[in-house]
């Protein structure tokens, strides 16, 4: 099985570009976009010629809490979850096709991870809207929690191939 933060991913990213008034954020919210808008293609792709039925997307946030710094921690974690799924595919997958395109999509995920947290580090956010770190009942808790791969291939589903 293979799963990718997809469908939230880009949702997310449309979020960040609708809302965020900074424009490294907006940048890397595009960057996101395009990423996984071309990830999330390619395995619909592979999930058809293999004849899977992939899971349906979960919604996106509505968008009421959300900050900058919310979007670009949620990203991060998000990122590194999906790095270690597809790593693991990568390594153990059963399907030829799908750990191929594990292994040559994780070199840019970490490029994207790097970039993530270069603008966290230089990103100041603004102390009266900031929330408090991830795991002390902020919205960012509850954003980083929401941010699940969602998305699924599952091999041991098929449509009668």
């Amino acid at each position: 099985m293979m799963t990718s933060s997809g469908s939230r991913e880009v949702a997310d990213a449309q979020s960040a570009l609708t809302l965020s008034n900074n424009p490294n954020v907006k940048q890397a919210a595009q960057m996101m976009l395009s990423d996984g808008t071309t990830v999330n293609r390619r395995l619909a792709e592979i999930a058809v010629e293999e004849g899977w039925i992939p899971a349906s997307p979960e919604p996106a946030a509505d968008g009421s809490d959300y900050s900058d710094y919310t979007y670009i921690i949620g990203q991060i974690a998000a990122q590194r979850r999906a790095i270690d799924v597809y790593e693991q595919e990568a390594a153990n997958g059963a399907d030829t096709t799908l750990r191929e395109f594990a292994k040559k999509t994780v070199p840019a995920m970490r490029r994207t991870l790097e970039s993530l947290r270069a603008l966290r580090s230089a990103y100041v956010p603004d102390r009266k809207r900031a929330p408090p770190p991830p795991g002390r009942g902020s919205g960012a808790s509850r954003y980083v929690d929401r941010c699940q791969p969602s998305l699924t291939i599952d091999a041991t589903q098929s449509s009668g191939r």
